[in-house]
C-alpha cells in the first residue's frame, strides 16, 4: 500500500508540476521544406494563361512572424509565349486541428517581377498570377502533423500557439 501511495504521490506532482502543463515541438525550416516538396509541381490556368511551380523554397521571417515561398514560374501566355517569373509570396500560419495541417494564411506576392511576355499583356498577367497564387497558395498544405509521430499526434490536440521564429516554427502545446 506504501508503495502504492508512493507512486500515487509522485504522478501526482508530475501532474501538478508547470513542465507537464507545456511543451513546445520545433519544425525547422528543413522539416517544411520537405512537406512542401511532396506537394509539387503545382499548375494552374484557364484558355489564356497557364502558371506551372516546379519548386518552392521556404523561408521562415521570425521579424513578421511570417511564412515566405520564394517561387520561380514558369508562365505560357495564350499558348504563344513562353515566360517566366519570380515571385515571393508571404502569410502567416493557419492551423486546422481536425487534420493537423497548416495552410498559409492571407498571403501576399511580396514581388512579381515577370520577363519574355509583351508589354500588353504583362497587366494581365500580373493580375492573374496575383489571384491565381493567392487562391492556390491556401490550398496547400505547408505542412501536416505526422499522425505516426507520438510528439506530433499529441500537438495536434493541445496546440496552445504557434511562433515563427528565424530557424524554425515553434508549436506550443498545453495539458490539463
Amino acid at each position: 500500500m506504501k508503495r502504492f501511495s508512493g507512486l500515487f504521490f509522485l504522478l501526482l506532482i508530475a501532474v501538478m508540476s508547470p513542465a507537464a502543463h507545456a511543451y513546445d515541438v520545433r519544425l525547422t525550416q528543413a522539416d517544411l521544406q520537405q512537406r512542401i516538396d511532396e506537394n509539387l509541381p503545382i499548375s494552374q490556368g484557364n484558355a489564356l494563361f497557364q502558371f506551372h511551380i516546379p519548386a518552392l523554397t521556404v523561408a521562415l521571417l521570425g521579424d513578421s512572424r511570417q511564412v515566405a515561398l520564394d517561387a520561380d514560374i514558369h508562365l505560357n501566355v495564350l499558348q504563344q509565349w513562353q515566360g517566366k517569373a519570380k515571385t515571393r509570396i508571404r502569410g502567416g500560419l493557419e492551423y486546422v486541428a481536425r487534420t493537423g495541417t497548416f495552410y498559409l494564411h492571407e498571403p501576399n506576392l511580396d514581388r512579381l517581377d515577370i520577363s519574355h511576355i509583351p508589354e500588353q499583356y504583362l497587366k494581365q498577367v500580373k493580375s492573374f498570377l496575383k489571384v491565381a497564387l493567392s487562391k492556390k497558395m491556401t490550398a496547400i498544405p505547408l505542412y501536416r502533423l505526422d499522425k505516426n509521430d507520438i510528439q506530433q499526434r499529441m500537438t495536434q490536440n493541445a496546440l496552445k500557439d504557434i511562433k515563427i521564429e528565424e530557424d524554425a516554427i515553434v508549436l506550443q502545446m498545453e495539458f490539463f
